[in-house]
């Protein structure tokens, strides 16, 4: 299967997990449930593998507010089955602005079996299925390189705000 439809099916899922609210009947009206905190990397979804070989450790993404046109948004990264030591993490976008100051970041994995997460701050600028590429570098010089994609589904600017 082609990995960019992969990838567009997973914005679809993303995007419609982001907009879905619960909500229950109670004696004072109508309100948001609460939800239960979920331990990192529980709820995020694969991003799509962009190099080959075998990958120095895995992706999942989590999109924490729903990306608008001109809006700054979150994104969650959960990274696991690294090698213990530091990873280099670098994201960039494509009609995507990136915090420089979260773009490029070392991450340290304690244990093999560790999720280790990175949250950043992007702002869209435009609407459409944009991508944020995540590239994973080992500390050492001579490490391989992973690369992931994320599609992000970004929704035009309201009118008059």
């Amino acid at each position: 299967m082609n990995k960019r439809l992969v990838a567009v099916l997973v914005a679809v899922f993303v995007v419609a997990g982001c907009s879905r609210s619960e909500k229950t009947d109670g004696a004072a009206g109508t309100q948001a449930m609460a939800r239960a905190p979920i331990a990192p990397g529980a709820d995020a979804v694969a991003a799509a593998l962009q190099s080959p070989g075998t990958p120095i450790a895995k992706l999942g993404f989590v999109v924490t507010s729903r990306p608008v046109v001109g809006a700054q948004s979150g994104l969650r990264l959960d990274i696991s089955g690294a090698a213990p030591g530091t990873l280099l993490v670098t994201t960039e976008g494509d009609g995507v602005e990136i915090d420089p100051a979260m773009a490029r970041v070392g991450l340290a994995v304690t244990t093999a079996d560790a999720t280790v997460s990175h949250a950043l701050q992007f702002t869209p600028q435009r609407d459409g299925i944009l991508e944020v590429t995540v590239r994973l570098h080992g500390g050492a010089a001579d490490s391989p390189e992973t690369i992931y994609v994320i599609p992000v589904l970004v929704a035009k600017a309201a009118v008059g705000g």
